[in-house]
């Protein structure tokens, strides 16, 4: 298994972007996006989003989770392939860090779940109602 550990750089790098409601007969919104991997671009498309959205933030997130999903079967495609990758990056024009964050850190599992008392505790001490 070959680990690859760039810091700033991934071999793994996606752009995407979206326009707003250009398919005038139907009102979806166009997608693209591109990965480059390893430095070779391998993938690319520019299609007609699945359903209608009702603004451009939400036609960017639309194109955002669809290329986010490309992006973890890229790099569980990599891994098959021999090759560790710690993570992809997928570049857009919204203004949004998304981080990925384990289950106990994340304060929100108390408002899916069931959870033990000192891990509530610790979800409430993390939103500062604690």
């Amino acid at each position: 298994m070959l680990l690859v550990q760039l810091g700033q750089k991934s071999p793994i790098l996606g752009y995407v972007d979206s326009d707003f409601a250009k398919d005038i007969d139907r009102g979806r919104s166009i997608l693209g996006y591109a990965f480059i991997v390893m430095g070779c671009i391998v993938i690319w498309e520019a299609s007609l989003q699945h359903i209608v959205t009702l603004s451009t933030t939400e036609a960017e997130f639309v194109a955002l989770t669809e290329v986010v999903k490309e992006a973890l079967w890229m790099k569980g495609f990599v891994y098959e392939m021999g090759v560790k990758v710690d993570r992809a990056v997928v570049l857009c024009d919204q203004e949004i860090e998304v981080r990925s964050v384990n289950t106990l850190g994340n304060a929100a599992d108390m408002l899916t779940k069931a959870l033990p008392g000192l891990n509530f505790g610790y979800c409430l001490e993390k939103l500062n109602l604690g």
